[in-house]
């Protein structure tokens, strides 16, 4: 999955629900990382959008967020939407990762039998 960036100020309720959010794609620096990789957007491609920012402990952490993009004609660009909820920082996101892991494979209690 490529990580292209985006300005997380940038964004407006999607089309359907309050719980997606719609990131028009036309940011310098989303061009720039779309240059640098080589890549085109098209319909249907999953992305994770990440910007720059002072993270929860004060300290300069990146927000990211999975996305699917989209073309969008009223705007005349591509779009990526994703859910609100979802868009975290990079050390939230670890966290949340450990702990689903950690909860799909519970640790055997030392007085379980085999």
């Amino acid at each position: 999955m490529h990580r292209i960036y985006h300005d997380f100020q940038k964004v407006c309720n999607g089309p359907d629900d309050e719980k997606i959010w719609t990131a028009p794609l036309v940011c310098m620096g989303t061009k720039s990382d779309l240059e640098v990789l080589g890549i085109t957007l098209r319909e249907g491609m999953e992305v994770m959008l990440y910007q720059g920012d002072e993270g929860p402990g004060g300290f300069m952490e990146e927000l990211e967020v999975r996305a699917k993009v989209r073309y969008d004609a009223r705007e005349k660009c591509y779009v990526a939407d994703y859910i609100r909820e979802d868009l975290m920082y990079q050390s939230e996101a670890e966290a949340k990762r450990k702990k689903a892991e950690s909860s799909s494979h519970p640790q055997r209690n030392a007085l379980d039998c085999a």
